[in-house]
């Protein structure tokens, strides 16, 4: 499961009950005034479905990780296939925590694809490999 999945489920879930909240003390304090109610309701409504939205794009156009083992390390390969297809990998440390510097290097070529999805092994066209400093 992605983590970033994971992190704007919780946010969402965050925001709801705060907007839900609102919209209850707002009900309250404009002793049931109808039209204040309606409009805050739609506000409420409209800022949900805005989130929603960009959620959806969020989602479509981060980068992926996948934790993998790489010359007897365990890794985190992060991938960019948008344009270009690279790969960056750096040291796991847990679930939800990567190192800060890049170890290894690849360049795959055109984008479009997640070299980690295909069936077929795939050699980088470029690698580059960093030291520990």
């Amino acid at each position: 499961m992605r983590k970033d999945f994971i992190f704007a489920t919780i946010f969402t879930i965050l925001l709801f009950s705060i907007l839900i909240q609102v919209v209850i003390l707002l009900y309250y304090y404009t002793n049931r005034n109808v039209t204040a109610t309606v409009l805050t309701s739609f506000i409420t409504v409209g800022s949900m479905v805005f989130y929603l939205f960009g959620c959806i794009l969020l989602y479509g156009f981060t980068d992926t990780e996948h934790i993998i083992e790489k010359n007897g390390e365990k890794m985190v390969a992060y991938v960019d296939s948008f344009l270009q297809v690279e790969v960056k990998y750096y040291d796991h440390i847990n679930s939800f925590l990567r190192g800060n510097k890049i170890r290894i290097y690849e360049d795959y070529g055109n984008g479009g694809f997640d070299p980690f999805e295909k069936d077929e092994a795939l050699l980088p066209i470029n690698s580059i490999y960093y030291g520990d400093n």
